[in-house]
């Protein structure tokens, strides 16, 4: 299945990891704690970003050049094609083995534009092995989704370890106050969510139990070339793909630390002790860039302010233009400031287009 995936270099999959990622080199890939240290580390030094495709004159679904590129060489990253894509070649380089699958989101009318990567993991955690007289007359299916582990850092959402597809099905995680789960449903597998993200208008209409759909795959192999083809609403075209008209950047520092940006509102979570009125590290910074930025402005009484468990708060902020950009170039020094700053005028010029179109049908 190795051949689903674009070919990395050992060497320069060393680099990456050692230079990029600041991690270590496995003494064995199978290694549970360093795949999980990789995928968190990614979303830690990669962002997820549309920066990219909103500034870029000659839109196209990216092609592995261009994946090597934005992940690996310059690590400005981009949209799951590109993060996922990049995360399966760094593994595969390491021998781990592991496919791209492909999933459908609820709150898109387009099939397969997104992708996963799923591992082949021999690991000898103790916690994800069962007793092989308990499956001694399953199928051989089953029995090979004892070593199968979902990777996703391409979704914007946190999923900040492998998954084990067998025995972490049903399991909730909590990362940066974003409640979620896996769960299978015939030969279908689906990503839930109950609280700590906006719900889209098309995911209000399927919740169980609390619980909403967000996308769903199966565990079919497909080789990169097939989201050529998948992939085209997203990346060329406006009206099918909210990339066009929106502007969304994120990172993940840790299991509790996140900023990002939905359009020109600053989203971030931080742990706390309790319930004072501190900055964590994050927050400081953005209070510090606030106050340089706008000095008569105070950023607590402009920030909202949303606690989850007591000790993860999640606080938004509406920025100006300017502001914006200054957010960016702060948070994500690894995208271009030119990107920046171009995909941001293209992003008001849509803004204040729409808005006229509306104003004219309102007279």
């Amino acid at each position: 299945m190795e051949d689903t995936i674009p070919h990395l270099e050992r060497k320069a999959a060393e680099d990456f990891v050692t230079n990029r990622l600041l991690c270590e080199l496995p003494e064995d890939p199978n290694d549970l704690t360093w795949i999980n240290n990789i995928i968190k580390s990614f979303q830690k030094h990669i962002p997820y970003q549309n920066i990219t495709l909103l500034q870029d004159e000659i839109k196209g679904v990216p092609q592995w050049d261009n994946i090597y590129n934005d992940c690996i060489v310059t690590s400005k990253g981009g949209l799951c094609l590109s993060l996922n894509v990049a995360l399966a070649a760094i593994f595969s380089a390491f021998g781990l083995p592991c496919y791209l699958v492909s999933a459908t989101y609820v709150a898109t009318k387009t099939e397969g534009v997104h992708s996963i990567v799923l591992l082949e993991c021999k690991s000898s955690n103790s916690q994800h092995r069962r007793s092989s007289n308990r499956i001694s007359r399953r199928s051989s299916l089953i029995s090979r989704l004892k070593n199968i582990y979902l990777a996703d850092v391409g979704c914007g959402f946190p999923t900040l370890q492998a998954i084990h597809l067998y025995s972490e099905l049903g399991k909730v995680f909590s990362d940066c106050g974003l409640e979620y789960k896996f769960v299978q449903r015939r030969n279908m597998y689906e990503r839930l969510h109950r609280k700590g993200d906006e719900i889209p208008e098309e995911e209000k209409n399927i919740i169980r139990n609390g619980w909403r759909v967000v996308f769903s795959f199966t565990l079919t192999p497909r080789p990169f070339e097939h989201f050529q083809k998948t992939m085209e609403p997203i990346y060329l075209d406006p009206v099918t793909s909210p990339y066009f008209t929106e502007i969304d950047v994120v990172r993940y520092f840790s299991k509790h630390d996140m900023i990002a940006l939905k359009n020109d509102f600053v989203i971030m979570s931080s742990m706390k002790e309790s319930k004072e009125k501190t900055f964590s590290n994050l927050e400081t910074e953005l209070n510090t860039l606030y106050s340089n930025e706008l000095p008569n402005k105070d950023l607590s009484k402009d920030m909202e302010v949303v606690w989850f468990d007591d000790y993860i708060r999640k606080v938004k902020l509406k920025c100006s233009r300017l502001f914006l950009a200054k957010v960016i170039m702060q948070f994500f020094p690894m995208i271009p400031d030119y990107e920046t700053e171009k995909a941001i005028g293209i992003f008001y010029d849509e803004r204040n287009a729409f808005e006229e179109e509306l104003a004219k049908l309102c007279h």
